[in-house]
């Protein structure tokens, strides 16, 4: 008789982020201070973040992008110089 074995393993970890981060994000904007946020982390995981912290918001239409997307809006041509013309709604840049 032959045995087999099968073992799949999860792992996860969070992050909660530092507590003073939502405040301090929320002083930023009364003050007229605009908060963008760049990470190397996953899209879906600087999007949670961002929310939970208040970069973004429901219904806001932020713009998040990832590094290859951000390289192409920043430049004319796929090795040119870069250019300042950001979008306008831009929260998150992600690396990965």
């Amino acid at each position: 008789m032959t045995l087999f074995v099968r073992e799949i393993n999860f792992f996860s970890v969070y992050d909660d982020g530092r507590r003073q981060v939502p405040d301090a994000i929320m002083k930023c904007r009364r003050a007229g201070i605009t908060v963008r946020m760049v990470t190397g982390d996953n899209i879906n995981t600087a999007r949670s973040i961002a929310g939970k912290c208040g970069i973004v918001r429901p219904g806001d239409n932020s713009v998040i992008l990832d590094g290859k997307e951000f390289n192409m809006a920043i430049r004319d041509t796929t090795n040119g110089p870069v250019s300042q013309n950001l979008p306008v709604r831009l929260c998150i840049v992600c690396a990965s």
